[in-house]
């Protein structure tokens, strides 16, 4: 787990997860040296062996594979939050994990509060094969797509949907002007550093969207690259690589609205 300045919500959403769990599993932190009286908490917690804490000034990408660098777990949960409340299915999905995909990457979609699929997203994977794949990169934001990426190359990804949030961080500073600005400099320029393509050809772009853009195209070559062309043949969401874990899914959902129109519908007509 990663963390940064997250007082508010820590002890809550680190009890959501502590409720699920036995002495078989470790909780591995590594703090971006957090000033709000957060690390406070953390070093508490460290110290009465509830969790280890590993505090360095880091990327997100970078405290990840901190973390990992420091865990001894066969298997390792990453990408929860501490901004973030765990539902008690943690379990359940492992033990779907265990029965479907245990040799391989697996991503989970979440759905948050809002009905928005895909906000939130954990990574289930065994330790061998992300050390095989070389752990995570020093990127702030993608760099778990970065690795999706190369667990997909050596065939070793998967995806599904599972309920597995029951609150999530709205980031309200990113919706102030320059809160967006920074957020979509970031996201650009570590899009590019990866190779990815940032925007499709032809897509109208505002200037909330052109500033930053030009701005990572200059930065981006300064920062170290992972990926020199668009990897334009990954697609997270490959339908050949979903697990059904049984969870209502939006394609799911999608069908039996039309379903349901198209009932209704049938209905009218006979009716008429």
């Amino acid at each position: 787990m990663t963390h940064y300045n997250n007082r508010n919500t820590l002890e809550e959403s680190l009890r959501s997860l502590l409720s699920q769990i036995d002495s078989s599993f470790e909780i591995v932190v590594v703090d971006n040296m957090s000033t709000d009286g957060s690390r406070q908490v953390l070093e508490r917690y460290a110290k009465e062996g509830v969790l280890k804490l590993v505090v360095k000034r880091c990327s997100r990408g970078r405290g990840r594979q901190i973390a990992f660098e420091h865990s001894k777990g066969d298997y390792i949960i990453a990408n929860i939050d501490f901004d973030d409340q765990i539902l008690p299915k943690l379990g359940a999905v492992l033990a779907m994990y265990e029965q479907s995909c245990r040799t391989d990457l697996l991503r989970i979609d979440s759905v948050d509060p809002r009905n928005y699929w895909g906000g939130e997203s954990f990574n289930i994977a065994p330790h061998t094969l992300l050390t095989s794949l070389g752990g995570w990169r020093d990127l702030q934001l993608g760099e778990d797509w970065e690795l999706w990426r190369r667990a997909a190359v050596a065939g070793r990804y998967k995806w599904t949907y599972y309920k597995l949030l029951a609150s999530t961080n709205a980031h309200r500073e990113r919706k102030t002007l320059i809160g967006t600005m920074k957020f979509r400099f970031v996201r650009y320029r570590d899009m590019m550093r990866c190779g990815r393509e940032v925007f499709k050809k032809d897509e109208h772009l505002g200037m909330s969207q052109r500033i930053p853009f030009w701005t990572a195209a200059l930065l981006y070559r300064f920062y170290e690259r992972y990926g020199d062309s668009p990897h334009d043949a990954f697609d997270p969401s490959n339908p050949a690589q979903f697990v059904d874990f049984g969870e209502e899914t939006p394609e799911t959902r999608k069908t039996q609205a039309d379903d349901h129109d198209y009932s209704v519908s049938n209905q009218n007509v006979s009716n008429l």
